[in-house]
């Protein structure tokens, strides 16, 4: 059976079975992988209180994966889950998003996870601090501040 046979039959067995649609699968298709969008972030949380909130709820990722993909403790992401739920009951909605960064950039333990995201939407976006202040919903000279010191422990390295 040729491909595009085996992918139609399957696909009309969803829209019957599942009504799921054609603009439903073309959105989960196009929809980024192991990516934050900075549309979820919020003052109430976190940045890794945020992340570790989306990949889990968002992305149904399990603390095994979560802590693989950002380099962190497995038992200490499962608190930071819990911090969140208990700051913000509710899932973040799955609106588009202008910018993205992806999660491995989180990788590299020598910055924090602020700093980290910061140095990449400025150097790799070209976003400017105010922009990036607004985006992740921090108080600009916060973001002037993170952002010198990831340049400091940067230049160190």
């Amino acid at each position: 059976m040729k491909k595009e046979a085996i992918i139609k039959e399957d696909l009309d067995r969803l829209f019957r079975q599942f009504n799921i649609t054609s603009k439903d699968i073309l959105s989960y298709l196009q929809k980024p992988r192991n990516e934050i969008p900075l549309a979820i972030f919020t003052k109430k949380l976190s940045s890794l209180e945020t992340i570790t909130k989306y990949l889990r709820e968002n992305q149904s990722l399990n603390f095994v994966k979560i802590a693989e993909l950002t380099n962190r403790n497995q038992k200490a992401l499962c608190r930071t889950y819990h911090n969140s739920k208990a700051k913000l009951k509710e899932s973040f909605k799955e609106t588009g998003s202008e910018f993205y960064f992806p999660v491995y950039i989180l990788k590299n333990r020598e910055l924090s996870v602020l700093e980290t995201i910061v140095l990449y939407l400025k150097e790799k976006l070209n976003l400017s601090l105010v922009k990036i202040s607004s985006l992740l919903k921090r108080d600009p000279s916060t973001i002037w501040t993170v952002y010198n010191r990831a340049l400091k422990k940067k230049n160190e390295q």
